[in-house]
């Protein structure tokens, strides 16, 4: 599983389906056009809370744009809630403890309480672990959609 490049090269395919250019699009959804370009060229990952404003604007789900899954999935989402307040929720309903989230999904223990705490965001990387580590989307780690 490569992030970079299946986000890139379905956030390429998803603009021109909407015949627009990556100035355009940047334009459309308020990012730098350097942002857009470093997506597209396989660079970095946007910061969550861009890619659900890109999810959004395709109406699709934030696990197809990362090539998580082949289906858009668009559906109703729901507003995310604040990290802190989903990783609480995410403890309950999996009915796990604090060191099941971080130890085997590798996120350091301080960063992971720093989240906890509402101090810090995570990566996007690190809600991907995340996901794996519980089995589920990454749009259900972030609270875009619910049970």
């Amino acid at each position: 599983m490569d992030l970079l490049a299946d986000f890139a090269e379905i956030l390429r395919d998803l603009i021109l389906e909407r015949n627009m250019n990556a100035k355009q699009f940047a334009i459309e959804i308020g990012a730098q056009n350097s942002s857009v370009s470093e997506y597209l060229h396989a660079l970095r990952l946007p910061k969550v809370a861009r890619l659900v404003e890109i999810a959004n604007y395709f109406n699709c789900s934030t696990d197809y744009l990362l090539g998580l899954e082949e289906d858009r999935n668009s559906g109703n989402y729901c507003v995310c809630p604040p990290f802190h307040e989903q990783l609480n929720f995410l403890k309950k309903y999996f009915q796990c403890s604090n060191s099941y989230l971080y130890t085997d999904s590798e996120i350091p223990k301080t960063r992971y309480y720093d989240w906890l705490k509402g101090k810090r965001l995570p990566s996007l990387e690190n809600v991907v672990r995340l996901a794996e580590r519980l089995n589920c989307t990454v749009d259900f780690v972030i609270g875009r959609n619910k049970v």
